[in-house]
């Protein structure tokens, strides 16, 4: 017989790679699977779960008392269609959860109906039950090595059970999960439209519930009371999304957007229990990227003690004026772009440098500078070199736009010829107003402008102390002898 156009399988399974894979993603969450299944059928009330410890292997059963597997071949067919695929409020949708389970067991079986379908490895053995088997079992030994016993209790002990179930583990009741608040919320979930379609995420209203986080614990998102991820360390209840929730098929993570997302709906429908403590924490910064004009601006009145956020100057003197004007002055690495990008849409972010802008200086006119005007500056550049070590250009000008009598910055110092009194006002270079002025503009050079509202900061009035006392030590005769040694 010629068997050279014999058709075979397109694919063939390999058990043991298929086994080490299915072993990496925990015996909790294999058990979790099988619980996960029972609660999205309809008929089944009770489940319970029993897990001992036998030598290097555990000993896991769960029963159910439902009606049981609709097609018994989708205990061992991968990738069969599923009814809950087109269903956002069943957990399924991969048609794997037992599948998974089963061959990361030494040796395993379900019962169903009238049939018994024991699993070894790569073999299976199908038997018939002489006598209809009411609900489900699955029975597996399973190496303790992929997962210790405690660890796995500790994990299904997360799960909560929703009204009209219950759950029992080694025939203790884990208690239904008092609900601290529940809200809807349109999230994303994947849903297919039809038989065999690909899932695609659709946005749907769903109700979320949270949950109080014990003391000493992390909280988690859920997908109907089963756990998926961890959540950030500060916030303070569990989040369990009513829907499908978007994740691998390892159902144990989602992307960073979708967490975002969460972080978004728990803030905006939680605005009455999230404290000043709970607004400093990372979950609601990343909250704020998309946060509606209303939450913002209370997040921002916990989190920053003002809606009025201000994005920091170059300017020293323009982060100034937006404090005094009741804004929270903030570095730019603060806040990263999507947030400010939401503030600004919401008209709640402001720039110092265009809304409090002290270019004034840069719009004066020059002015021509007489014999006594040069020599003040040559006193203004030895006193620089002496005190902040840097060699400044000096200028004059006059501009009515200002009351400001002088500027400092760039190692560039400034007088508005205007507010200082005149041409005249340069004629004693031992003018104690003068060379006050000069200690006070040379003293936000140190500073830079890293400080809002630096005039009123410890730090600028310490570095002002510092310079009049070397020009004090020095006497202000030093300085003007040296520039005349210059200048001879």
């Amino acid at each position: 017989m010629n068997n050279k156009n014999k058709k075979t399988k397109t694919f063939e399974v390999d058990a043991k790679g298929f086994k080490v894979q299915m072993e990496e993603i925990g015996t909790g969450r294999l058990i979790a699977e099988l619980i996960s299944n029972s609660l999205d059928e309809e008929s089944v009330g009770t489940i319970k779960v029993r897990i001992t410890k036998h030598g290097e292997l555990v000993h896991v059963t769960v029963n159910d008392d439902g009606d049981g597997f609709r097609d018994v071949e989708e205990i061992w067919t991968l990738f069969a269609d599923s009814y809950k695929r087109t269903d956002p409020t069943k957990r399924g949708r991969f048609n794997l959860g037992e599948k998974q389970f089963l061959i990361s067991c030494e040796d395993a079986y379900i019962k169903t109906g009238d049939h018994h379908v024991i699993v070894r490895g790569a073999e299976k053995e199908v038997k018939r039950l002489s006598k209809k088997f009411e609900g489900v079992e699955v029975f597996g030994r399973i190496r303790e090595s992929v997962q210790s016993r405690d660890e796995v209790l500790k994990f299904l002990e997360r799960i909560a059970v929703p009204d009209g179930k219950k759950l029992y583990i080694n025939d203790t009741e884990i208690e239904s999960t008092p609900i601290v608040k529940s809200f809807k919320a349109k999230l994303k979930t994947p849903v297919a439209s039809g038989r065999y379609q690909q899932l695609r995420d659709l946005v749907r209203e769903t109700d979320v519930y949270l949950y109080q986080v014990p003391d000493g614990e992390t909280a988690w998102l859920y997908e109907k009371g089963i756990p998926v991820q961890k959540l950030d360390d500060h916030i303070k209840w569990h989040v369990d999304v009513q829907q499908k929730v978007p994740q691998v098929i390892e159902r144990n993570v989602v992307k960073s957007a979708y967490l975002k997302t969460i972080y978004t709906a728990v803030a905006e429908n939680c605005l009455d229990i999230i404290t000043e403590e709970d607004a400093g924490q990372t979950w609601v910064t990343d909250a704020l990227e998309n946060t509606s004009v209303e939450t913002t601006s209370d997040l921002l009145k916990k989190k920053y003690g003002t809606d009025k956020i201000c994005i920091e100057s170059q300017d020293y003197r323009e982060n100034e004026k937006a404090a005094l004007a009741g804004y929270r002055v903030l570095k730019g690495t603060e806040l990263n772009r999507d947030i400010k990008d939401n503030l600004k849409s919401n008209e709640q972010l402001a720039y110092a440098s265009k809304e409090f802008s002290c270019d004034n200086f840069e719009c004066a006119k020059s002015v021509e500078e007489t014999s006594e005007m040069k020599f003040f500056a040559q006193v203004c550049k030895a006193i620089a070199r002496e005190t902040i070590s840097k060699e400044i250009s000096v200028s004059f000008v006059t501009t009515k736009h200002t009351n400001e009598a002088a500027q400092y910055g760039h190692n560039s110092l400034s007088f508005n010829v205007r507010n200082c009194g005149g041409k005249r006002a340069f004629e004693d270079a031992t003018d104690p107003r003068l060379l006050g002025l000069v200690i006070h503009e040379l003293a936000h050079d140190k500073l830079g402008n890293n400080y809002g509202h630096a005039h009123l900061s410890h730090d600028y009035i310490h570095e002002q102390e510092r310079i009049a006392g070397i020009c004090f030590s020095k006497g202000i005769d030093y300085y003007i002898t040296e520039c005349k040694k210059v200048l001879a």
